[in-house]
């Protein structure tokens, strides 16, 4: 549990993600068995968190897309409502 870097904003220790999965293997492998379980709940709940970000960025990535994508159909039919303008304002002359 070395290597602990002091993050300016918080005050809460930061370890180097490597470091902290080691140190969560060294506990889940320790004969004390509710500090061994403890450790692989951990271990768990970090996986869930890390699957939920990772789903959570695609998520939002394919909004943007989507958001892109309605962008660019209103710009063409902003175009084709003006040429329809022009077009009525040519015959109306």
């Amino acid at each position: 549990m070395s290597n602990i870097e002091e993050s300016p904003i918080s005050t809460t220790p930061q370890v180097p993600d490597s470091e902290h999965l080691d140190n969560l293997n060294k506990l889940s492998q320790m004969k004390d068995g509710a500090v061994a379980e403890t450790a692989e709940l951990l271990k768990n709940i970090e996986t869930i968190i890390t699957m939920a970000n990772k789903k959570q960025m695609e998520l939002a990535q394919a909004f943007e897309d989507k958001i892109d994508g309605m962008a660019k159909k209103m710009g063409e039919l902003e175009k084709s409502i003006q040429v329809l303008m022009d077009k009525v304002s040519d015959d109306k002359i």
